[in-house]
């Protein structure tokens, strides 16, 4: 898949996912995709919402663990098993800093659940 490019729409599957700025902004999806992409020749997948909004690959932290990733912010390096990848920092102006997301969550009656909040002061 070329960058900036869509999945067929056959590939997509309703996102489970609600997504908004920091700004708290909606910010639509289109579906969610098994993305296979390659990094320094290391073959990944990742299961990824697609965004109009959004033209770069934001991975969550739960790849990041299941991928047993290292992040080494002094570095600028993420090391994913035996691979090292060097970040790059890229100066961008007018550009959303953060995204926020949310999923759906029912407990029924007389259950517990671990359920994931924000805390903002």
């Amino acid at each position: 898949m070329e960058p900036g490019s869509r999945p067929p729409s056959d590939d997509l599957t309703r996102s489970h996912y609600i997504l908004s700025a920091g700004n708290r902004t909606d910010l639509p999806v289109i579906g969610d995709v098994d993305l296979h992409f390659t990094i320094n020749g290391q073959k990944f997948v990742a299961n990824v919402c697609i965004l109009p909004a959004i033209d770069k690959l934001l991975l969550e932290s739960g790849w990041l663990v299941e991928n047993k990733c290292k992040w080494n912010f002094a570095e600028g390096t993420i090391c994913a098993g035996n691979w090292l990848i060097y970040l790059h920092r890229k100066e961008a102006n007018d550009v959303c800093c953060h995204i926020l997301v949310t999923e759906n969550c029912v407990v029924p009656p007389r259950h517990e659940a671990n359920i994931p909040v924000l805390f903002e002061c």
